[in-house]
């Protein structure tokens, strides 16, 4: 696992390569922002992290599955997807096809454009 506030740091301040040879080397070309669960995360650690063609950053935690839109947290649970067997996110993997496939300690359930959907 690994905490979430550093791998933000990196995903947000990571820029394509060229870009970083093209550009002369400062750190004021960096900002990093470090979030907790005051700021909307389940818990501050977490088992995965993929980012979608559309830009958003998710998250798998033993506490849900997070979105991540640059500004607000939105956390996934069945709860609120029914189609989660469970909270706890073991892994997360994106196919070619662009799908979210999320495997949960209680089984898997995958994300095609914006339904979502058990695997038995």
């Amino acid at each position: 696992m690994f905490a979430v506030g550093a791998a933000l740091a990196v995903a947000l301040s990571a820029g394509p390569a060229h870009a970083s040879q093209a550009l002369p080397q400062r750190d004021s070309l960096y900002h990093a922002q470090v979030w907790q669960t005051e700021d909307g995360l389940p818990e501050s650690s977490a088992t995965a992290m993929v980012q979608t063609a559309d830009g958003y950053l998710w998250f798998g935690t033993f506490d849900g599955l997070v979105r991540f839109d640059g500004v607000r947290f939105v956390v996934l649970d069945p709860t609120n997807t029914p189609a989660l067997p469970t909270s706890a996110i073991i892994n997360l993997h994106l196919d070619r096809a662009g799908r979210l496939w999320v495997s949960t300690s209680g089984g898997l359930a995958v994300r095609e454009g914006s339904a979502w959907r058990t695997i038995s």
